[in-house]
């Protein structure tokens, strides 16, 4: 059986990601919204991790941001440059 603990710890600590990545790029969570076409009261929810985001959604946000997903689930930033030049 799956930890929830460990589970809710881990959206929480992907919200803080997001959140820093966004500061990082000088952008307000309206602007990340529509590069990523998403609400803005979603991304404060994924923010505060009261929300689980599925897998487009995080793709969407990172080629907003762009950066690689991994930067999400890892903490490991990386560019979306940089990675698509390693894969092809």
């Amino acid at each position: 059986m799956p930890n929830l603990r460990k589970v809710g710890s881990f959206f929480e600590n992907l919200g803080h990601r997001l959140a820093a990545f966004r500061r990082k790029r000088g952008l307000t969570q309206e602007q990340l919204s529509e590069l990523a076409g998403l609400d803005r009261s979603y991304i404060s929810q994924l923010e505060r991790g009261l929300t689980n985001p599925s897998l487009d959604v995080l793709l969407r946000i990172a080629q907003a941001l762009e950066l690689d997903i991994c930067a999400f689930l890892c903490g490991e930033e990386e560019s979306y440059e940089d990675f698509r030049g390693q894969n092809g």
